[in-house]
């Protein structure tokens, strides 16, 4: 019989010490020893998790372009030029809006890239604004002699580290530079339109994906092979030659940030088209409850966006005031503006009255651009 066993029926009857007080302090070690385990301290992890948290806080470039019926993740490239992955028929000269933490701005297409289908440029269309929104530090030219291979891809769900040890570029004329187009991204998922920094913070590209699909030349079999094989591989030929039915692999790059901010310059400055006016807001109908509990449209027209350095930005419009009349007549749909727009010349004036919170109706001029 064990030491324990023959003290707890000592204790039982009553001729020996108590054994009650050290089974309690063992069971207490035990628990401090679990709680040890619990709240120990992981320095490494500690500042590796800081440390993310505000590289991804930093990146206050980064927003959302609205361009025709889409939506995109963008980077503001700096000088009032904007970079998102490839948005389906936005042509040249379409209009839209940047929303990033600085605020809302009105953009304009200046290139789409319908053969590779990589990225659409845009450019701010009353640049330079204030409030002037914030712009990404480039990286350095030997990022990777200096950091290492490191890259973190940033987008809205949080934080994906990967390893980058390959780039994609071209040289500029016979035996020039080589100038560095897109890094490659080893990663299993993302998010077009993210963004690719350096292990410093700062700004490698902007990431997209494509899908390639594997091509095989026609040609003489390989040495050992029959030409009559019982179970040849399903293929589809075209044009002389033949692709594999296997799915198209899918690549992430981080197309580089100095080649999307070169490229914005030029077709920015190529870019010649005359605009139409515009006020720089977003306008929606305004829903009242009716009879039976049935929505209806109201009469009046709902602020729902308006862009910085805009003229109605600058007549004192703000967001949720609510459009009553225009030109003296009362504001039913959105196709009054649009009709009121298409006579104005540029530089005219637009009589605008609106309710704010409820209050009385304001009269304020609005200068169309």
């Amino acid at each position: 019989m064990s030491y324990a066993v023959c003290l707890l029926v000592a204790a039982i009857a009553g001729g020996g010490p108590s054994v009650w007080p050290v089974v309690q302090q063992q069971q207490q070690q035990r628990q401090q020893s679990r709680d040890g385990r619990r709240q120990k301290d992981y320095p490494g992890l500690k500042a590796l998790s800081q440390e993310l948290t505000r590289l991804r806080a930093s990146v206050e470039y980064r927003g959302w372009v609205y361009a025709g019926s889409s939506s995109m993740a963008a980077v503001h490239l700096g000088d009032g030029l904007v970079a998102a992955a490839h948005i389906e028929g936005v042509e040249p000269g379409m209009t839209g809006t940047f929303n990033s933490r600085s605020g809302t701005y009105r953009i304009i297409a200046v290139s789409a890239d319908k053969r590779l289908g990589l990225v659409t440029l845009f450019k701010m269309r009353d640049w330079p604004l204030k409030p002037v929104p914030a712009r990404p530090e480039p990286r350095h030219e030997d990022w990777r002699e200096r950091l290492g291979e490191l890259v973190c891809v940033v987008r809205s769900g949080g934080i994906e580290l990967c390893s980058s040890s390959r780039s994609i570029g071209f040289r500029r004329g016979k035996g020039g530079k080589r100038v560095s187009f897109a890094h490659v991204l080893p990663v299993s998922s993302a998010v077009a339109g993210s963004v690719a920094l350096t292990a410093d913070g700062r700004f490698l590209g902007l990431v997209i994906d494509r899908e390639w699909g594997r091509r095989v030349r026609l040609g003489s079999p390989r040495r050992g092979s029959s030409r009559q094989d019982p179970a040849p591989k399903r293929r589809e030929q075209k044009g002389g030659e033949q692709k594999s039915s296997e799915p198209a692999r899918r690549t992430w790059f981080a197309v580089d940030a100095a080649w999307l901010l070169a490229r914005a310059k030029r077709d920015a400055a190529a870019l010649v088209k005359v605009e139409r006016v515009s006020l720089g807001v977003s306008l929606g109908m305004l829903w009242r409850r009716g009879e039976g509990g049935k929505s209806r449209a109201g009469p009046g027209l709902r602020v729902s966006r308006v862009c910085v350095g805009a003229p109605a930005a600058l007549a004192g419009v703000l967001r949720g005031d609510v459009w009553v009349e225009l030109n003296g007549s009362p504001l039913t749909s959105r196709d009054q503006v649009r009709a009121a727009l298409e006579k104005v010349p540029d530089g005219g004036v637009l009589n605008v009255r609106f309710r704010r919170d409820g209050g009385e109706l304001v009269s304020v001029a609005v200068r169309a651009n």
